[in-house]
């Protein structure tokens, strides 16, 4: 009894005076290398465990580094062979380098007050570099675009928004086509023919046509694809975890694409060259064919038309000409018919000139009168050669 109240006695003492802080503190520092003697070998037995434990995993991770090391080495390797030889071909054909990016790391605030569209804001602004139009990714893929962009912050529409739209193409075999969102979390791949080389499984990256994207980002996945009247039906999932991801990285191109070409600025072909050609089925040509025929038929009529013109002309110079020659003829005749008379006087002078000589012989009349007939005769016809004469003169 006396024991319990001395201990109560000092249990008050202590807590109000703390008479006994001092010895409590040297009793402390005495009994402590006691208790490290007492705990020694618990201490030893837990050491050695740890270190047993922990060598062998170490073992097996020094292990693993080692292994992805050299795989990482032969990659490496093979990546500078890769951009050696595409640097060599980009210096013989004379190619552009790549497009160059820039990025700003930046984090997801909140969400954008307005309840109808899905957006996010980010910490970082215009005084970071980012402009409207960046892509915004995580790790796993591309999930929104920056929109608007204030000094401090950047307003982010997401790939899910229903007004939200980027121009992408298939990795399997670089077919180009443009995503829209759906506003209710998923994707779809639209306007699309029927019959185009999209299946379900395949990756949808940035084409970078439009020249506001970083080309080849990883963007969705296609996850079915049903027939439609004309265009596929494709729907696809984002790769990127739109809904989830914090933290982000803003990605842009370092250099502004270069811009359109100016309408003024371009050479007018002639008006002929921007007739569109129609295109030709057998119908049309078989058509075409026969129209030809029937010019080149046409053609050879007036090519008959027209050598028989020049006929009739010839046949006109030949009527001419004979109808010269027949006035020609009857000038001659005429001439001849005029110079006849004028011989017929002559005769009946040389007549009146020979009367004479026939009164001195009149015994030769009676036999000249005998013979009349004869010589008369015989008198006609050398006068008639020179009418003949004269009508050729």
């Amino acid at each position: 009894m006396c024991y319990v109240v001395l201990c109560l006695v000092m249990l008050v003492a202590d807590l109000h005076y703390r008479y006994l802080e001092m010895v409590r503190h040297t009793l402390s520092v005495v009994t402590y290398p006691l208790q490290v003697i007492a705990a020694a070998p618990a201490d030893l037995a837990r050491s050695a465990s740890t270190y047993f434990g922990t060598l062998v995993s170490v073992q097996a991770e020094n292990a693993d580094l080692r292994r992805k090391e050299v795989q990482q080495a032969q990659q490496l390797l093979r990546f500078a062979q890769v951009e050696r030889e595409n640097q060599e071909l980009r210096d013989l054909l004379g190619m552009a380098q790549s497009v160059q990016s820039r990025s700003v790391a930046a984090e997801i605030l909140y969400d954008a007050p307005d309840p109808f569209s899905r957006k996010v804001i980010l910490n970082r602004g215009a005084s970071d570099g980012i402009e409207p139009g960046f892509a915004v990714l995580d790790a796993a893929g591309v999930i929104g675009q920056a929109t608007r962009a204030y000094p401090a912050q950047t307003e982010v529409t997401l790939l899910t928004d229903k007004d939200q739209a980027i121009a992408v193409k298939v990795a399997r075999n670089g077919l180009r086509g443009v995503l829209f969102g759906n506003g209710d979390g998923s994707l779809e791949l639209r306007f699309m023919p029927v019959g185009s080389d999209v299946e379900a499984g395949d990756e949808l990256i940035t084409s970078g046509l439009d020249g506001i994207f970083v080309p080849n980002l990883p963007v969705a996945q296609v996850t079915a694809v049903t027939p439609a009247d004309a265009f596929l039906r494709i729907q696809c999932e984002p790769l990127g975890h739109v809904e989830r991801a914090t933290q982000v990285l803003v990605l842009g191109r370092a250099e502004p694409a270069p811009p359109l070409p100016d309408p003024d600025s371009a050479i007018e072909p002639p008006l002929e060259q921007l007739v569109p050609r129609p295109i030709e089925t057998a119908a049309a040509s078989d058509s075409a064919r026969n129209k030809d025929a029937a010019k080149d038929k046409n053609k050879d009529k007036t090519k008959g038309k027209d050598s028989a013109k020049d006929k009739g002309k010839d046949k006109e110079k030949d009527k001419d000409s004979a109808t010269k020659k027949e006035a020609e003829a009857s000038a001659a005749s005429e001439g001849a018919q005029a110079a006849a008379p004028d011989a017929a006087q002559d005769k009946s002078k040389d007549k009146e000139k020979d009367k004479p000589k026939d009164k001195d012989k009149p015994k030769e009349k009676g036999k000249k009168a005998a013979d009349g007939k004869k010589p008369a005769a015989d008198a006609k016809k050398p006068a008639a050669k020179p009418d003949a004469d004269a009508a050729d003169r």
